[in-house]
């Protein structure tokens, strides 16, 4: 069960919270903060009805052994916090907040549950890299509009601004830090490079919301921005054959249920 903390519990503890589901983004997070004299929460959120999640939960702990033992890691980082979806404690005002924002820029229905989650962590880092279209619609694509936190010389993230974002959007995500909208997903490659065993961590993350025989599936949406961020190698020949298949027809009358059809009977 979520045990409610308070902005003064939070600012009294050091430790950071991190989301993390063992994809690109917040993995690469995990091993910036890694690197720090801080210890790490690592928070997990398990959805009912995610295909994806037991490879997530898999992935997540393999990765954590691999991040530990890294010779540059100093941070304390601690085991995976799983959280179940169903004792997020309800909230109203945030859930009209995100059916507000979901109808000017459309996101996924985690950003609701996740906006609540905040509440009980203020201060949760969430991974959300520049070109994310939720963030850059209310932001108009400028992170200077955003509130640049400096805690020390190791510690930084961005904020929120409330002079520059609606009532509804504020409300959704005032308690996210957002430390890596600065860094784009080649930034972050050129980053690694410099690393001793980030980039060999990264392309062990998981991504796809639907595998196919615990292997991406080519067709989800995550799927697709690998391909066209230019990781295709991360995806075998099956799951590229699929990718090629949607690009193909994706626009016909058919392709939708040909779709629905194999999700619900092959679950990819």
């Amino acid at each position: 069960m979520i045990q409610e903390a308070t902005a003064d519990q939070q600012k009294n503890d050091s430790t950071i919270y991190l989301l993390w589901t063992g994809g690109w983004d917040s993995t690469f997070r995990l091993l910036q903060l890694s690197e720090l004299h801080r210890t790490v929460q690592p928070v997990y959120v398990r959805y009912p009805g995610r295909y994806s999640a037991s490879t997530e939960e898999a992935t997540m702990k393999k990765l954590l052994e691999r991040i530990r033992a890294l010779p540059a890691t100093t941070a304390t980082i601690k085991d995976v916090l799983v959280l179940r979806y169903e004792d997020l404690k309800p909230m109203k005002e945030v859930t009209e907040a995100y059916e507000s924002v979901n109808r000017r820029a459309p996101c996924g229905p985690q950003y609701e549950y996740l906006s609540r989650l905040s509440y009980s962590y203020p201060g949760i880092e969430i991974g959300i890299e520049p070109g994310e279209g939720l963030i850059d619609d209310a932001l108009g694509k400028n992170v200077s509009r955003m509130l640049h936190i400096v805690e020390d010389e190791e510690y930084s993230y961005y904020l929120i601004d409330p002079e520059v974002v609606g009532e509804d959007m504020y409300v959704f995500f005032k308690n996210f830090r957002l430390p890596i909208y600065d860094t784009s997903r080649d930034k972050m490659i050129e980053i690694s490079k410099t690393r001793d065993g980030w980039m060999d961590i990264l392309n062990a993350t998981w991504f796809c919301h639907y595998p196919a025989n615990g292997k991406p599936c080519g067709s989800c949406v995550p799927c697709q921005i690998v391909v066209e961020d230019g990781l295709g190698y991360r995806l075998d020949e099956e799951a590229m054959k699929r990718y090629r298949f949607q690009k193909k027809y994706e626009d016909t009358f058919w392709y939708p249920l040909y779709k629905k059809f194999r999700r619900k009977f092959l679950r990819y």
